[in-house]
Formats: C-alpha cells, structure tokens, sequence
C-alpha cells in the first residue's frame, strides 16, 4: 500500500512538473506571438504587402485545381473560367482597361482586407497622423475624396483644378519664368483645407490602400489614376536631368547629378485644355519604375517589342487613348505619351459658343456649308490647339448617306463610337502596313468621303492628293503647317520627294487645284483655343498673251512686244500660282467676316446643294456678304 502511495505521488509530481513546463512554455510562446504581431504592426509597409499581393495572385493563377478535389464538374469549371478571366484581367488592367482595372483592385481589396482588416490600417499609411503623410499620399488621399466622397468621379482631377485655379501661370522656376506647374506647396495648401472636413472610413482606407498596391504592382505607378480621369492627356519622363554613366562623367559632375532631385523619373506632366502643366509633386521615383510603365503601358493588342532597333511605338490603349513610347538609344531617355479624345464633343456648336466668343455662330455656319459645298479641307495648326475635336464636330455635317472612311496612324477620332449609325470604316498603321498602302486600301472599300487624321509622312500627302482628284467626292485632313503658304509648300515638296511630279510649279499646281480652305487653329499664351483663321486657296489662271502685231506701227509694236515678255517671264519666275484670301478671322476677341469666298468656288459649292441646303446657303451669303 505505501508503494502504491509512493508511485502515485511520484507520477504526480511528474504530471505536475510537465503541466507547469508544457503550460510556462505555452504562455510563452503566445506572449512571444503577440509581440511579434505588434513589432511587425509597427514595420508594415505598402512594399511589404506588395509582396504578399504578388504571393496571394501567383498562388491563385498557378495552383493546380484539380488537386482541389471539387465535387462536381461545374463547380470546377466555374473556378476554372474564373480564374482563366481574372489572368486575362491581369494583362489589359495596365492597358487602360477600367473594367479589368476593378477586376484585379477587388481581388486585392479582399486580400488586404484579410491582412492588415481594421487594427493595422494607420500602420500601413498614417491617416491619423497627418504629419506623417508624404505629398504622394495627400495627393491621391485629395484625388479620392474628390472622385469618390465629393461624387466627382472621373472628372475630379478637372474639378480639382478649376476649384483651385491650378492651371494658371506660375512664376516659380528658372528665377521666375512663367510656366504651368502644381506645386507641393499647392498641394500641402489643398490638403490641410480638404482633409478635415471628411472623416475617412475603414472602407476609404483600404481602397486608397488598394490603389496604391495595385499601381505599383499591375497599374501605370503614379500616373495610373490621373490617367483615367477626363483629361487631354499625360506623359512622363519629358523633363529632369538623365542619369549618366558614372564612367563618362566626372567626379564633380557625378555629385551634381546625385545631389539633384530633379531627374528625369521625376517627371510627370499632364495636358488640360491645351496646357501642359507639370506635377512637379509627383515622382515615378526610380528609372526603373519609369521604364516598367513605358514597357507595359503601350502593349495593347501587341504592336511588337520595343526594342533598341526599333526605339518607338505608336498605338492606342484600351480606352482609346493614343499611346506613343519612346526609349534610348532612339530618344535620350524613357519616355511616353497618352493623348485621351473627347468622344462627348459632337457639333460645332458645342465648341464654337456664342455666349463665349461673338461670332461664334457665324463660325459653325460658315464650316456647315463648306463640307455641304463638298470642299477639300485642311484642319491646320500645333499641338494641343484642339484639330481632332474640331475634325470630329466637323464629321457630323457630312451627310450620312455618304460612306465615310477615316485613314490615321492611330485610333484617334473614333467616328462610329461617336456617330454609331452611320457608314464609317477607320484603318490605321499596323505592322508591315504603311500609311500609304492603308489609304490605297480604303479607295478599294466604298467610300465616298475621306478623312486622313494627320497627313505626317510625304507618301501620304502624295496619295491624299490623288484621293481628292479622283477617288473621292472630297477629303478633309490634319496638318502641322502654321500658315497657308506653308501647307502648300509642304505638299507640294512631298510630291516632289515621291517622284509625283518633277517640276515644282507644276506641283504646286496642282495642290492649288485639289485644296479648298485652311482652316487654321490656335491658343492664347494662357492656353484658351480659338480659330483664328479660315483661308480660301483661290488657283489664279495663267496670263494670256497677245501676240497680234499687225495693226501697230514700229514703236507701238516695240513697247507691246516689252510688256508681253516681262509678262511671260513674271509669269515663269516670280508670279504665284495661287492667292490667299482669309474668308473669317478672330480678331479683337470675336470672329468677323473678312471677305467674300470666290466666286468660282461659290459656284462649284451650289452645285453640289440639293434645293434645302442651297436655300441656306444663298442666305447665309446674303447675310455674311450682302
């Protein structure tokens, strides 16, 4: 009996040692655990969760289903489909595919949701410490609350601007040369009276959060939702120093370039009603960050490789935007550009407001009854002064019984997303196919009015003009020229490049003979867009010459004989195949009338009316000219 008491005492104290060490360990383990959870609380960052995002989607895309053990084939198949579109969504979001955009932040949202949930949330991004908040973070916490808190949605960058007047002159750089630039302290400014008046929720949180995972990750990094929002366009790395080889520099030199923070990854500038303004706030903060974004940001539909031999590429994003990259050795640095199209703009109307500028009604007018009168018209002038707008509210007075085909390098008017019930076919550059061999193409397609976005290469001016001649009631085109003069002279040297004619006088015949009007746009130093001139090319005749001498005695005959040969040779040397005459001009802030379109130009334009539009246009006439 003692033995037995002797066994059971020491097996208790056995069990009871064991309890007190498993139990001591155990607690520890836990205290241990927690801390540990606090200590990385405190050292979470956006990169880290980058990290864990990257893990959570290869997992997803990549792990076998069928290792799942679903019970039902369609269950399977469900998952399978599923996960086959969110991999498809992964590869257009950064192509400026919205749609696939929210695709990929929700599956991010619910994973970040899982991770950091409500507790870690200021650890990531310090929202209640404000101090703390770097200027990207004021800056897309600002853009956030005006898309979706103030209900602004995509036009929140543009209200943003006006509210702030952010697009006007600055004096700021280069010992105080204007320029159009939003600065940090702009933003700072913005933030401190924005801020708190809206108390962010979780739901906030996470979702500016989420956007930054996802630029950083799959998006276009800073640039990802400005991109979106309804603006002209953006471009990045177009200014700041380049970084150098440190080997071709010297020490000093070196220093200088480290010092600076102003390099070429620092920029991004983006257009608004004709104005490129720089966001000198925001940074792509790496040459390597701005060379993802060049590569992923113009590999819709896949337009090939950029590639040191091939250092440029010109293409449209999923949206539509226009797209062009550039890289080195080609350009001198990384480089992009994205011009958005205004598809909302739908009549001249809408651009040329009475209320706004006088004359403005006498301005759609006049354009009306030039493409009703089938006339060949060039929309001139720089960049950013508004030609495809005008081009595309142009298109809506050809009348829709006419097939309409558009020839352009790049998507860029988008005529049937505009104009859904009418004939238009567009082609574009793709590939081995050139411009020309595009714009021959459409002559094979049953067009009736031909629309080339930009006339940029000799060989389309020179087959644009055989279009005017022969293919096609008439054409309306785009061009950089900066006056009328000008226009000519560079079709006309592009038909001498091309082997089209070989005599320039000739040549410039016969682009006098095909072009009709130029209509010529501009903007104000401050950015405002107007058309500043409409001009007529009127061909003038060659002179003819008298040769009768009979009826003259000798020294009638001598000053006769004088006069014909200065005017052979004036008209062999110095005198103009065609004049100029400025039909309607901007002037002292209001579009007037100039002179009167040429009589023989009058004449062809009525013959092409039916009875309804020829009415309007002898009243017009009437009522313009008298």
């Amino acid at each position: 009996m003692i033995d037995f008491l002797i066994i059971v005492s020491i097996t208790a104290v056995i069990v009871f040692v064991a309890y007190y060490v498993i139990t001591k360990n155990r607690s520890r383990t836990i205290e241990e655990e927690l801390k540990y959870h606090e200590v990385e609380a405190q050292n979470i960052t956006i990169d880290i969760l980058k990290t864990k995002i990257q893990e959570e989607i290869n997992t997803y895309t990549k792990e076998n289903l069928l290792d799942k053990g679903y019970k039902t084939k369609e269950k399977y198949e469900s998952e399978n489909n599923q996960r086959k579109r969110f991999r498809a969504a992964l590869d257009r979001c950064k192509f400026g595919s919205r749609v696939d955009k929210n695709l990929v932040k929700d599956f991010m949202y619910d994973r970040l949701t899982e991770m950091i949930g409500d507790d870690l949330i200021d650890a990531v991004l310090p929202f209640e410490e404000q101090f703390k908040l770097v200027i990207q973070d004021k800056f897309e916490i600002i853009l956030y609350i005006y898309k979706e808190l103030k209900d602004h949605g995509n036009d929140a960058m543009v209200t943003l601007i006006q509210e702030y007047r952010l697009d006007s002159i600055k004096n700021v750089i280069e010992d105080g040369t204007d320029s159009y630039i939003i600065t940090v302290e702009e933003i700072e400014n913005i933030f401190n009276e924005v801020y708190p008046n809206y108390q962010l929720s979780t739901r906030d949180k996470l979702n500016i959060i989420t956007q930054r995972v996802y630029q950083e990750i799959k998006g276009l990094g800073c640039i990802d939702e400005i991109r979106d929002q309804n603006i002209d366009g953006i471009s990045g790395g177009v200014s700041g120093r380049i970084m150098t080889d440190v080997e071709e520099i010297s020490v000093s030199e070196f220093i200088e370039q480290y010092k600076s923070n102003k390099m070429n990854y620092d920029s991004v500038w983006f257009m608004f009603e004709g104005k490129n303004i720089h966001l000198s706030f925001l940074s792509f903060k790496s040459e390597a960050e701005l060379i993802r974004v060049c590569i992923n940001i113009y590999r819709n539909n896949r337009p090939g490789e950029l590639s040191e031999s091939i250092g440029y590429k010109v293409n449209d994003m999923a949206d539509n935007s226009r797209v062009v990259v550039a890289r080195p050795p080609f350009c001198e640095s990384w480089v992009f550009f994205v011009r958005k199209f205004n598809k909302s703009i739908r009549s001249l109307e809408e651009i040329y407001v009475e209320e706004k500028v006088a004359g403005s009604k006498v301005v759609t007018e006049l354009l009306k009854y030039l493409v009703l009168g089938q006339s060949v018209l060039a929309i001139t002038g720089g960049q950013g002064v508004g030609k495809t707008t005008v081009l595309k509210a142009i298109i809506k007075e050809i009348k829709p019984t006419l097939p309409l085909r558009i020839n352009e390098m790049a998507f860029e008017v988008h005529g049937r997303d505009i104009y859904e019930d009418r004939n238009i076919v567009t082609f574009r550059e793709w590939g081995d196919i050139s411009g020309k061999a595009g714009v021959d193409f459409s002559k094979k397609t049953d067009g009736t009015v031909n629309v080339l976005g930009e006339i940029a290469t000799d060989e389309v001016a020179a087959i644009m003009l055989d279009l005017a001649q022969v293919a096609y009631l008439f054409t309306i085109f785009t061009h950089h020229a900066k006056t009328t003069d000008n226009l000519v002279e560079a079709i006309r040297n592009s038909l001498l490049k091309e082997d089209v004619f070989r005599d320039e006088k000739i040549a410039v015949e016969q682009v006098v003979q095909v072009l009709n009007f130029d209509i010529h746009l501009s903007k104000t130093s401050e950015g405002n867009r107007y058309l500043e001139r409409i001009t007529e090319i009127v061909p003038v005749s060659d002179p003819e010459y008298d040769g009768d001498f009979s009826n003259l005695n000798e020294h009638a005959a001598r000053i006769k004989y004088y006069e014909e040969t200065v005017k052979y040779y004036y008209g062999v040397t110095g005198r103009k195949k065609y004049e100029t005459v400025n039909i309607l001009e901007y002037k002292n802030g209001e579009y007037q009338i100039s002179h009167k379109i040429n009589d023989n130009t009058l004449n062809r334009m009525k013959e092409v009316m039916n009875s309804k539009d020829l009415e309007g246009f002898e009243s017009f006439i009437k009522k313009s000219w008298g």
